[in-house]
């Protein structure tokens, strides 16, 4: 089983704060999640693919990012 990232290293990454993620996934936005208990973890995976959906390519309607 891969490590779990943190909500400060998925923050990094996207250039947001962690603040940012909590109320994305309230509000059922952002990259998927993992709960556990009261712990929140990101798996590698579903931040790329979380990505790749809010990839815009010029001259293409957007299909919505989830955000």
């Amino acid at each position: 089983m891969k490590k779990l990232l943190k909500t400060q290293d998925v923050a990094e990454m996207l250039g947001v704060s962690p603040i940012t993620l909590a109320i994305w996934r309230t509000k059922e936005r952002g990259p998927a999640f993992v709960r556990l208990g009261r712990k929140v973890g990101y798996r590698q995976e579903d931040i790329e693919t979380w990505l790749a959906s809010c990839r815009i390519q010029p001259g293409k309607r957007p299909k919505g990012n989830g955000l």
